[in-house]
C-alpha cells in the first residue's frame, strides 16, 4: 500500500527465536520474493548492555540518550539514507510501539533533517 522498495533492518541482532520468519535471512528471502530489498544496518541498533541499563533503571532514558549520543551523532547521513538505497524506505525493528523503539529516535533525527516519515 505504501509502495516501501527497501526494509532497513535496525535490530543489532537480527535473529527472532520466536518468529523465525523474521531472522535475517528468513525476511531478506521474503522480500526479495516480493520485489522489495532488505538492507541489515546493525550499527543502528541498541547493544544488549545499554537495553539490560534500561530494564535495570525501569526507563527507556538511558537508551535514548545513548542512541542519540552513540548512534544518531555518529552514524546517522542525510546523504547516505538519501542515496544508498531504494526509497521509499521503511524501518524495521521489534517494538510494537514505535515510541517505545529507538527507530523513533532515528525517525525523529531524520525529520529533523528535512525528511518526512510516518507509522506504518
Amino acid at each position: 500500500q505504501y509502495e516501501v522498495q527497501t526494509l532497513l533492518d535496525i535490530r543489532q541482532n537480527p535473529i527472532s527465536m520466536y518468529r523465525p520468519e523474521l531472522s535475517k535471512s528468513n525476511l531478506a528471502q521474503l522480500l526479495e520474493d516480493n520485489g522489495m530489498q532488505y538492507i541489515h544496518l546493525p550499527h543502528f541498533g541498541v547493544p544488549r548492555d545499554i537495553r539490560a541499563k534500561a530494564i535495570e533503571t525501569g526507563s527507556r532514558d538511558v537508551i535514548w540518550t545513548w542512541y542519540d549520543e552513540n548512534v544518531v551523532a555518529t552514524f546517522l547521513n542525510l546523504h547516505f539514507f538519501l542515496n544508498a538505497f531504494e526509497h521509499p524506505v521503511a524501518l524495521m525493528c521489534t517494538e510494537i510501539d514505535p515510541h517505545e523503539c529507538h527507530r523513533h529516535r532515528l525517525s525523529l533525527a531524520l525529520e529533523g533533517m528535512g525528511l518526512n516519515g510516518f507509522d506504518l
